[in-house]
């Protein structure tokens, strides 16, 4: 049976995301962990044994990555969490949140846990891009609205016309 250890070894250039090391005692929920993140990436178990933190992060990812990864290795930090980019196999990026901690073990040794947040940030994009049309929308338009919540009752967006309404309005009650 095979043994797939997501661990970190110094330095970070060679760190290996994946090794497969025979051992009886092999739980079957290790071996699934290791090809999650394999299919995670694209990849089958045997492609992604050997490539390191390097080859698989995204390069703008990769200087936080890589300083996070030696500072644990070094002892300065038990652990560290982060967003970053990985590389699918296809070339495209994977968003997710790497949680690594030491383990009390000699040699040091790290466990690494990742979470796929490709669909958290595609549907974070996606309310920014239209929060933004809402908002081109709202100041083009001529027309006074405003946006209130019943629970609690609370005054949400006033649009720029019913902001110069309410002017106008106040102006006009004043000279009357």
């Amino acid at each position: 049976s095979r043994f797939i250890g997501l661990h970190f070894f110094s330095p970070a250039n060679v760190m290996k995301l994946l090794e497969i090391v025979p051992i009886p005692e092999t739980a079957l929920s290790t071996l699934a962990t290791g090809f999650a993140m394999a299919r995670m990436l694209g990849y089958t178990a045997d492609e992604l044994i050997g490539k390191s933190v390097v080859d698989l992060t995204y390069p703008d990812d990769l200087t936080d990555s890589v300083a996070s990864n030696e500072r644990i290795a070094r002892g300065e930090i038990a652990s560290f969490t982060l967003e970053k980019r990985y590389l699918h196999k296809s070339g495209r990026a994977v968003w997710a949140r790497v949680f690594v901690s030491t383990l009390k073990d000699k040699p040091r040794r790290h466990l690494l846990h990742v979470v796929d947040i490709s669909e958290e940030k595609q549907s974070s994009a996606r309310l920014r891009d239209t929060e933004t049309r809402f908002r081109d929308m709202a100041e083009s338009i001529e027309q006074d609205f405003w946006i209130m919540s019943v629970e609690p009752l609370e005054l949400l967006y006033t649009s720029p016309a019913a902001s110069r309404i309410s002017w106008i309005s106040s102006e006009v009650s004043s000279t009357a």
